[in-house]
């Protein structure tokens, strides 16, 4: 009877996945609602791969999977009486006291039904349905197995070479994302997991390409770092993988600056928070000087973008970014000094004077917000060195008397001259 069951619920939801309806429970579910609470009603003693069928199966039902979601209430628009009763047999039946308790324990048997992707699951596919129900009921018990048991599943998904077709990859990317930042699954990523992410979701994603499909997909790669950035990483922790679990980090600060210039507004403002999150907390002594020097240019580009949040998030990334090389900076001008040679370069005091110049415009910006996160980013150039210093001064002074209000500038020369 429970094959029986489980064969209704699949044909049920292959059939709602191909033709999208809405979370309320229509007739077939109404119909599998009496149909569990016959089941019941046998008193029949489920061993573990029956039950596990049987919860394959409700979660295979968009009203169940809804009402199993940590932020379902019954006052929801979607609440339906029947599956909750339905619900509230089925936990008095199993003796449990919550929903997220009932998925739990039939967890592991649900996830090792799984079959194996050749080469990927159809988006329509029960297997796909029941991998995305599951990321979003038990976010935190997919994350503790996501190296063992999703991984090789999920990634196979996201890559371009093994899933081709850009709208099954951009879901993919979107219950990555859904699983990157979820509360219950914080905390809960490797390092090893992040440095595998980032190269097979991530960079392969965010190649260039022409046309709404791929920018929507680049977004999607954007926003699934973003998750990962800031639910594994914080400027506290910091990185401490080998050079090897690093590269694939050290490879995104390129791709990240040329996301800089995407057409898409919110594309460029998660390019921004990510940059800030990886400056933050790469240490200095991983950087490779070049690539890090060619981001300046497009950082304070943003200084000039048509929306305010991202003129914000940009001042904030660009102080990330000067704390982040300052170190460097200082050590091969230590060592220049020594050696009697002079800087190269990408070391002087063009790059100083081509940053202090578009920031000081800013200073004076019409948005006050702006403007405070202005003054913060150059005291921060102020605290590169001496010659940054000397040469932050001297600007202020020139351009202090053509702002509209000279108040910001003669206080930041002030906190100079006292630091």
């Amino acid at each position: 009877m429970v094959t029986l069951f489980c064969h209704l619920a699949e044909v049920s939801a292959e059939q709602r996945a191909s033709c999208p309806m809405p979370f309320n429970a229509d007739a077939a579910d109404i119909c599998l609602c009496y149909a569990v609470r016959n089941l019941l009603r046998l008193r029949l003693e489920l061993d573990e791969l029956s039950l596990a069928k049987l919860m394959r199966s409700l979660l295979l039902l968009p009203s169940f999977t809804n009402a199993f979601l940590p932020t379902y209430t019954q006052a929801s628009p979607s609440s339906n009486y029947m599956v909750n009763q339905s619900l509230v047999i089925l936990l008095a039946h199993f003796g449990q006291s919550s929903r997220a308790d009932f998925v739990q324990i039939s967890f592991d048997a649900v996830i090792g039904l799984l079959p194996k992707p050749n080469p990927c699951y159809e988006i329509h596919t029960v297997s796909w349905l029941l991998l995305s129900a599951l990321v979003h009921i038990c976010p935190g018990a997919v994350a503790s197995v996501f190296d063992t048991v999703l991984a090789p599943i999920l990634l196979v998904h996201v890559h371009p070479c093994s899933n081709p077709n850009p709208e099954a990859r951009i879901k993919a990317l979107s219950l990555l994302h859904t699983l990157m930042c979820a509360l219950d699954a914080q905390g809960k990523f490797s390092e090893f997991t992040i440095a595998t992410l980032i190269e097979s979701a991530v960079l392969p994603n965010l190649v260039w390409y022409t046309g709404r499909t791929a920018n929507s997909t680049r977004k999607a790669a954007l926003a699934v770092l973003h998750g990962v950035l800031h639910s594994a990483l914080t400027p506290s922790t910091g990185l401490s993988m080998e050079q090897t679990g690093i590269q694939p980090i050290l490879r995104l600060l390129p791709v990240l600056g040329t996301s800089l210039d995407e057409y898409d507004t919110s594309s460029r403002e998660i390019s921004l928070s990510c940059l800030t999150t990886l400056l933050n907390c790469l240490p200095p002594t991983s950087l490779q000087l070049n690539s890090v020097l060619e981001l300046y240019p497009a950082i304070v580009k943003r200084l000039d973008d048509s929306l305010d949040d991202i003129r914000l998030e940009a001042c904030a990334t660009f102080s990330a970014y000067v704390k982040c090389i300052s170190p460097v900076i200082a050590l091969i001008l230590l060592f220049c000094r020594f050696a009697r040679v002079t800087p190269p370069n990408a070391l002087t005091e063009t790059i100083l004077e081509y940053c202090i110049e578009h920031f000081l415009v800013h200073l004076d910006d019409a948005n006050v917000n702006v403007q405070s996160a202005v003054f913060q980013a150059l005291l921060t150039i102020g605290s590169v060195g001496p010659l940054a210093k000397v040469m932050l001064s001297r600007k202020v002074s020139e351009i202090s008397f053509s702002h509209r209000d000279p108040a910001l500038a003669i206080r930041l020369l002030n906190v100079l001259n006292l630091s």
